[in-house]
């Protein structure tokens, strides 16, 4: 019988303990299963679910573009956040794939949301793609990490002319 290796077993551990949170709320808030105590379920019903929720901060609905390290020298641009802007994550790789000449996907992001993953130091390339193809964007939109600093689309662009 072949035995799982140990490291799949923790990581699965540790993904359902991160979603538990989010779970039995979800489960509460549809009233799938009865809440710890009764005043939480009563707290529940008086306050719209909405404002249970942390208001998003500005950064949030900023579309980052990060370089990440995998395996060896290899570099991996990732873009986060396009799908708040109504950007279809797959279009946007069929299209950076194409015009970088490079291999282009999504992939699942730490927090559960799609993100993009092109091969390659690409941030303000990438910026520059998607500004000129999706017209809703603007330069404001992004946040691009050079040399572990988050920086705007102009101090990016400065930053990596030299």
């Amino acid at each position: 019988m072949v035995t799982p290796h140990p490291t799949h077993h923790h990581h699965q551990q540790q993904q359902q303990q991160r979603d538990e949170p989010y779970l039995l709320r979800y489960l509460q808030e549809s009233g799938g299963a009865p809440a710890e105590d009764g005043a939480a379920k009563q707290k529940d019903d008086s306050a719209p679910p909405a404002v249970e929720k942390p208001k998003k901060k500005k950064n949030q609905l900023q579309i980052i573009i990060d370089l990440t390290q995998r395996g060896g020298k290899k570099k991996i641009t990732v873009v986060k956040n396009l799908d708040a802007f109504g950007i279809d994550n797959k279009e946007a790789s069929k299209y950076l794939k194409k015009k970088l000449a490079c291999g282009c996907g999504t992939s699942q992001g730490n927090e559960g949301k799609e993100e993009l993953e092109i091969q390659g130091t690409f941030q303000v390339k990438a910026a520059e793609l998607l500004l000129k193809e999706y017209k809703e964007l603007k330069e404001t939109d992004f946040i691009i990490t050079v040399s572990k600093k988050k920086l705007s689309y102009q101090d990016a662009v400065e930053a990596l002319k030299d």
